[in-house]
């Protein structure tokens, strides 16, 4: 089977009504008030952030799966 290496994803910054992601050359937000579940989690739990693919972001404490395309909707919204 051949390794496809998927980019990485980080958490940058964390605010009282939501955190910036940085992910395939990108950096996008997520509002507390548009993904709920983040709300009431911890640092650590919302630092932890998988890239699965070039379209999908994965927090695993929390079991979240966002497609970026969700992300940039919310963003060209705002």
């Amino acid at each position: 089977m051949r390794h496809i290496p998927v980019q990485s994803a980080e958490v940058t910054t964390i605010s009282p009504h939501g955190f910036w992601v940085g992910a395939g050359g990108e950096e996008l937000y997520i509002a507390f008030h548009e993904y709920p579940d983040f709300e009431h989690a911890t640092i650590r739990e919302i630092s932890r952030i998988e890239m699965l693919s070039a379209t999908r972001l994965y927090w695993p404490c929390l079991g979240i799966d966002i497609d970026l395309s969700l992300l940039r909707c919310y963003a060209s919204a705002a």
